[in-house]
């Protein structure tokens, strides 16, 4: 079993490497025969060159999180908590409502934080291309400051300018502290219920439905496979935060 599921993740990050290095050179070729197109003149009217270099370089390689890690995670919770929730209820149906139950509600706290994330990222973004146009500006020009003497307020509008970005970045990890925080609490909720569970049903202490029946090794099995149950979730979390 364990050397099946490596092998499947081996060969899902295979896939998923090869897809992002296909689909980002594709990116990057049609932006080149576009700036081509477009010439000099008209590219000046939609950014600078750092702006451009921006966009060729960082944000078309910032699709790797989202092609490499955050795809294959999203397929990934499509089938595992759904496999694993039907092979517990089939174990003990009291155990898998348990699951049940707390599954839907990780996603539904995660919506809703991201719709409070989404201008913060965006901020992020804004703020990170407004730093590469200013740093380029300032060296561009910077015969031209050093003769002028100005050299010292380059040096302190770069320093405002990425204290700036160092804000906003905060708040995305903020942002991101808080979707794990909320993550793990429901999970350990989740698992922690199943276990009273459990416990109470092999100590003789719960006779309601299928707790008669329960045995040690059912009780084992059962909470060997919850923590796999919400690490899907977990993985996809990250991979959301990582692009």
């Amino acid at each position: 079993g364990l050397g099946l599921r490596w092998g499947a993740n081996v060969w899902r990050d295979r896939l998923a490497q090869r897809l992002s290095s296909h689909v980002r050179s594709g990116l990057r070729q049609r932006l080149l025969t576009h700036v081509n197109r477009q010439g000099p003149h008209l590219l000046a009217r939609r950014g600078n060159t750092a702006w451009w270099a921006h966009q060729m370089l960082e944000q078309i390689d910032a699709l790797h999180g989202y092609l490499a890690r955050y795809l294959p995670a999203r397929q990934t919770v499509m089938v595992v908590p759904l496999a694993i929730i039907v092979t517990t209820l089939g174990v003990d149906w009291i155990a898998g409502l348990l699951i049940l139950l707390a599954t839907p509600i990780i996603p539904l706290f995660m919506v809703l934080i991201g719709w409070g994330t989404e201008a913060v990222h965006r901020a992020q973004q804004e703020e990170q291309a407004a730093l590469s146009a200013h740093l380029m500006d300032r060296l561009q020009a910077m015969p031209w400051l050093r003769r002028m003497r100005a050299l010292e307020a380059a040096q302190s509008s770069v320093q405002q300018a990425a204290q700036s970005y160092r804000k906003v970045s905060m708040k995305v990890l903020r942002v991101a502290f808080l979707s794990s925080a909320t993550l793990e609490f429901f999970s350990a909720v989740s698992i922690g219920l199943m276990a009273i569970y459990i416990g109470f049903a092999l100590l003789g202490l719960i006779s309601y439905g299928p707790a008669d029946q329960m045995t040690l090794a059912m009780g084992l099995f059962m909470l060997m496979l919850a923590p796999e149950c919400f690490m899907p979730l977990r993985q996809l979390a990250q991979a959301h935060h990582d692009m």
